[in-house]
């Protein structure tokens, strides 16, 4: 329909604000899927906008592109499309988010060797048989690391709601994704197919973090080879399950997985690849999954077993219920329960977004560290004091007594059984109690006491900004120590402090277990330990090379000069002509003309570059003409010419030594009389010119030539173009007079337009050495 396929592409795209219906029932030669045809399809292109449009009925893809770069695909509604919705091949910077998407055949967004790329904010499912909601696929050493899935809705889609896949060989660090903040419902409705359940992967480092994973075919969270066919060579993958709630997980309709194996149906997190792919669980919740809420993979001690207490399932308000607060879409409500889920996730997750109370912790689900996650129950406050010069004090008396009366020795005074009181001073009192009941008063019962002030030295707490992230991380830390502290004794485990509220930078990489003693005029207290994540910063090479030379004649041999950054230790060049080669500095040859591109991936243990590409002009061995020819004699005063030259002749001009001149390759020419002629032949070519001549001796003698020719029309209005015919005999050379003062020709078959009326008087004049003869014809010309 739209399309964009030269190779010098196109920049600054919009689509926007139109339907395109691809009548797909009025287009039956094609199957969806196979020789289709896409909406809009656009190859090297920059700055593509497609928004706000209504895509529906084809049977290919909805948004095509092909190296391609800053895509934003928005605000658009899209139905029924017979392959995919969006498919982003070997492209950058892509953003696709707030669309309404229905599949019929395929994906809903999927993307192939394509980097920086950020799906949030759409609504996808599927009708019919469908395919995976979200669909990220990676082959070979293009890198992809910055890939972000979140706040999507995923539900009742026919294959998996997500699907991450890889195949070929790469490093784990060049295979990324982040999917955070999802609801996903019902999916994997397909039976006959590997690829159900939430999230499948295979061939990724994922973090899957606050989504809701309900009700889904298959499992819940796997890692898992869906295509036999699609190999991959490597190790080391591993998905960090965090903070996620799932539920309800249910075998295929068929009770199996379409292959014949009920392995992991039903299942919370499975892993089916326990050679290659591992996974790290970080409090998770788990609820009334069919199978195994863990199959191939340990058991998480931070993870719960407890119902989430959903706001209304049936509804798919994945709200957790509390009586401190829900958000239900418009506003704050109570409810008569909260759920276990609120203060329940990883503890060294940010929780700064929830409002208040939030318990000072994130919540699980996809409302966790956002405004709208439900809120903690107040603390109940636990009744306790500490003071100097305080006592408790114990009845126990006998005889039952009802009433107290406790003199204390300072003035004061209670009538509590067991009462607590607090000197003002140090000092010795005397303390004394009469106890009543019904039958009178005991006699007054003294004790001498001696109060000394209690030691409260302090009790050592602190916070920090930052639990982890990369190298150098500068992380503030907060005193929150209580009893007055007035020293501070801080242990970096790289370095130390005395101030109150540090700042400290980790240089390296690494876990340090920083440690606080807070101290005061009563003693220290104990030591307050946590520790800080120091992560090394992935640092794959900058590809770049030198060529030299860029442009030559073929066979052309350049030397390619590697000047990659961040020390790359392989590297894989390109050519263009076929060829390859994984040498640092490749010399390489090539053969033939023509613009090839070469390219490098370079890459060391932090992962692989981008492409970095460079045209080698190889051009033509130049080949100008040789120029020759031979002169036969044919009849009296006539000679046949043959162009003899070499290589390809592009122009020619012959000059026959009488004034005669022509451009055909072979000519015959007819002297006019006998003698002695210099003949010259010229030819050209793209790379030069060359020249040849030769004396050749012409015999024979002249004749009485015969003028003859044919005009049409001869009559006609002004202006009238006339065609005139020679057929003379035994002509040398011929020439026209047109009688209107006009210029001589001596074409052999002219036109003329004569542009006033009149009669005029053509006359031609055939020539033969000495001879000549005259025929004339008359044209009038009206008004």
């Amino acid at each position: 329909m739209i399309t964009q396929m030269d190779s010098s592409g196109n920049n600054d795209i919009t689509i926007k604000g139109f339907e395109i219906d691809g009548n797909r029932e009025g287009n039956n030669d094609v199957s969806s899927g196979d020789g289709y045809y896409n909406l809009i399809d656009l190859k090297n292109c920059q700055n593509i906008d497609v928004h706000d449009m209504n895509l529906a009925n084809n049977h290919g893809d909805g948004l095509k592109t092909n190296s391609c770069s800053n895509i934003k695909f928005y605000d658009n509604e899209v139905y029924l499309l017979g392959h995919d919705v969006l498919y982003a091949a070997n492209c950058a910077d892509l953003k696709a988010y707030n669309n309404m998407i229905t599949c019929r055949t395929n994906s809903g967004l999927r993307i192939y060797n394509t980097n920086h790329v950020s799906f949030y904010n759409n609504n996808i499912t599927s009708r019919g048989y469908g395919g995976a909601g979200i669909e990220i696929q990676k082959h070979g050493t293009s890198v992809m690391d910055d890939i972000e899935v979140h706040n999507n809705t995923i539900y009742k889609t026919a294959l998996s709601g997500i699907w991450i896949f890889g195949s070929g060989s790469y490093s784990p660090s060049s295979a990324n994704v982040s999917i955070h903040h999802n609801r996903i419902y019902d999916t994997g409705t397909t039976y006959n197919s590997r690829n159900i359940g939430g999230i499948v992967s295979d061939g990724f480092n994922v973090l899957v973090e606050n989504n809701v994973i309900d009700g889904v075919y298959g499992a819940g969270i796997a890692q898992k080879n869906v295509y036999s066919s699609s190999t991959l060579d490597g190790s080391g993958y591993v998905i960090t399950a965090r903070n996620n709630i799932i539920t309800n997980t249910r075998p295929s309709s068929s009770g199996e997985d379409g292959y014949g194996s009920t392995e992991g149906e039903g299942s919370g997190i499975l892993n089916l690849l326990t050679d290659t792919h591992s996974f790290i669980l970080q409090n998770n919740c788990f609820y009334n999954n069919s199978g195994d809420d863990y199959l191939g993979v340990d058991v998480s001690s931070a993870d719960i077993q407890v119902d989430p207490q959903y706001a209304d399932r049936e509804n798919h308000d994945y709200h957790i219920k509390s009586k401190a607060g829900r958000w239900n879409g418009n506003d704050w409500v109570s409810d008569s329960v909260s759920s276990p889920c609120i203060d329940a996730g990883y503890p060294l997750s940010g929780y700064s977004n929830e409002p208040e109370p939030n318990g000072n912790r994130i919540n699980m689900g996809p409302d966790g560290n956002t405004p709208y996650a439900s809120k903690s129950e107040p603390a109940i406050p636990v009744a306790n004091f500490t003071a100097d010069l305080t006592v408790q004090f114990s009845d126990t008396s006998t005889n039952n007594p009802t009433s107290w009366l406790w003199e204390f020795g300072d003035g004061a005074t209670s009538t509590e059984q067991n009462p607590v009181h607090i000197y003002s001073r140090e000092g010795t009192y005397t303390v004394s109690l009469v106890a009543t009941n019904a039958g009178g008063s005991s006699y007054v019962r003294s004790m001498v006491i001696t109060v000394n002030r209690v030691l409260t030295p302090p009790v050592a707490d602190f916070t920090a900004n930052k639990n982890e992230g990369y190298a150098p991380l500068t992380v503030r830390f907060t005193d929150v120590s209580t009893y007055n502290p007035t020293g501070w004794e801080w242990n970096f485990g790289d370095g130390t402090s005395t101030e109150q509220n540090p700042e400290h930078t980790f240089s390296s990489e690494g876990i340090y277990t920083v440690t606080l003693v807070a101290s005061n005029g009563d003693g220290s207290s104990d030591v307050k330990s946590m520790n800080i994540k120091v992560n090394h910063v992935l640092t794959p090479p900058a590809a770049n090379f030198t060529a030299n030379p860029k442009e030559g004649y073929a066979p052309l041999t350049v030397k390619f000069t590697d000047t990659s950054t961040n020390n790359p230790t392989r590297w894989q060049w390109n050519f263009g002509d076929g060829q390859t080669s994984t040498v640092q500095n490749p010399e390489h040859t090539f053969s033939n003309e023509g613009v090839y591109t070469v390219s490098l991936v370079a890459a060391n243990g932090d992962g692989s570059s981008d492409t970095k590409s460079m045209d080698i002009t190889v051009d033509r061995v130049p080949t100008p003409p040789v120029a020759d020819f031979t002169a036969k004699q044919t009849g009296p005063l006539t000679v046949q010419f043959e162009d003899l030259s070499l290589n390809e002749i592009l122009g020619r001009t012959w000059s026959f030594g009488d004034g005669s001149t022509s451009v055909e390759a072979n000519p015959i020419h007819a002297y006019a009389a006998a003698g002695t002629y210099e003949v010259n032949l010229s030819v050209s070519n793209e790379d030069g010119t060359d020249a040849k001549s030769k004396t050749i001796t012409v015999t024979g003698e002249s004749v009485m030539p015969k003028a003859s020719f044919t005009a049409s029309p001869q009559f006609g209005r002004a202006p009238l173009t006339v065609r005139f015919k020679d057929n003379s005999v035994n002509a040398a050379s011929i020439k026209w007079d047109f009688g209107d003062k006009s210029a001589i020709s001596t074409e052999s078959n002219p036109s003329h337009i004569y542009r006033t009326t009149g009669f005029y008087t053509v006359r031609l004049t055939a020539t033969n050495g000495d001879n000549s003869n005259v025929a004339s014809k008359i044209i009038f010309v009206a008004r």
